[in-house]
């Protein structure tokens, strides 16, 4: 039986960008599913049809970029803030009356998320014929990752879904999260001012976040566009394959912890740069 785990990527982008973090993880013993989301990404169907971003969440993506209070909070983000300042203003962004827009596409790509999960269990039980039969490591708790806007996703999927045991955020934020107690291990791995975007999820939760920040990366950094991108300015300073190396090692290393409970810790692993900022647990 072969340990389950989930990709999401972010707003706008298609299953395809994570094809290096995926492909990974399956190479170290991961059954890794990425799906497409309707409106918030774009996928290609079994029949060759091919479906865009829709022009709503363009255009609530765009609205949340040049909203006035939104542009307010960023331009007083700072680098490494304090607990309380980063809590605040993270807590002043999910209360942007801009935010229930975005938030009701990450509850729609949750519940995707949780409808293939629903579809995983029927393969392993034989309910429908497939390869994957007897074959998925179901009782151990699933894992799930996802980037930018996946994070978010993949944060109400922890929350609401008791089937997964833990979850990462990849430079994501906390859409929909504001006064949610995850209960399970969840990683942020991010590049500052980012931790202002993300500090409620380690205050509300009451098992262990992890925050890493990322020297020297930007955000299309954390998907494949660290390989494929051909505007520079859209990148980082670190070297592709280092970026690739650092973002599979983090998250193998804590799915493997706290799904195959086997005796490893992201603490342990080091990259010039990369910085464990916070650990945080309520229990």
């Amino acid at each position: 039986r072969y340990p389950v785990l989930f990709y999401v990527c972010g707003g706008g982008g298609s299953p395809e960008w994570g094809t290096v973090i995926c492909t990974d993880l399956a190479s170290m013993g991961y059954i890794v599913v990425s799906i497409g989301h309707q409106n918030s990404t774009m996928y290609k169907c079994k029949d060759g049809r091919l479906f865009n971003v829709s022009k709503d969440f363009s255009d609530d993506i765009m609205a949340f970029s040049e909203d006035p209070e939104m542009m307010a909070l960023a331009g007083q983000m700072t680098m490494q803030p304090d607990d309380e300042t980063a809590i605040e203003t993270c807590r002043n962004v999910l209360t942007l009356p801009i935010l229930h827009q975005l938030t009701k596409y990450s509850e729609l790509q949750a519940e995707d998320v949780r409808y293939a999960a629903d579809y995983l269990y029927k393969l392993d039980a034989g309910e429908l014929h497939s390869i994957f039969n007897g074959r998925l490591l179901l009782d151990a708790g699933m894992g799930i990752v996802g980037h930018s806007y996946g994070g978010p996703t993949t944060a109400i999927v922890c929350r609401d879904d008791d089937r997964f045991a833990c979850g990462i955020g990849l430079d994501s934020g906390a859409f929909g999260l504001l006064d949610s107690d995850l209960k399970k291990p969840f990683l942020l791995l991010f590049s500052e001012p980012n931790y202002h975007m993300n500090a409620i999820i380690g205050a509300n939760n009451s098992m262990e976040t992890y925050y890493f920040s990322v020297d020297h990366a930007a955000h299309l950094d954390y998907c494949d566009i660290v390989f494929t991108g051909v505007n520079e300015e859209l990148r980082g300073e670190r070297d592709a394959m280092e970026m690739r190396n650092l973002v599979t090692d983090y998250t193998r290393t804590f799915f493997d912890h706290y799904i195959l409970q086997k005796p490893v810790h992201v603490e342990s692993l080091s990259y010039d740069g990369v910085d464990l900022i916070k650990k945080t647990s309520r229990k």
